[in-house]
């Protein structure tokens, strides 16, 4: 058991992360964070359409009118 542990250890010590991989992390992260970003503002795009449209279709006319003179 002892000879396993030591041949893990030395298999730790020949993959270390290098600066290429590092950039590499980093820019992924990076687009990572803007595509999240980008679905979060279009789901609530998306959210505040449906909303409206929800409140539209159950207002009656004259109060529907009103609330579009408001805004």
């Amino acid at each position: 058991m002892a000879d396993d542990d030591e041949y893990e250890e030395e298999e730790d010590e020949d993959h270390q992360i290098t600066a290429p991989l590092l950039k590499c992390l980093q820019g992924l992260k990076e687009r990572h964070k803007a595509v999240k970003k980008r679905y979060a503002d279009r789901y609530d795009s998306v959210k505040r359409t449906l909303c409206s449209r929800r409140r539209e279709r159950y207002l009656p006319a004259s109060e529907s009118e009103g609330a579009t003179e408001l805004t």
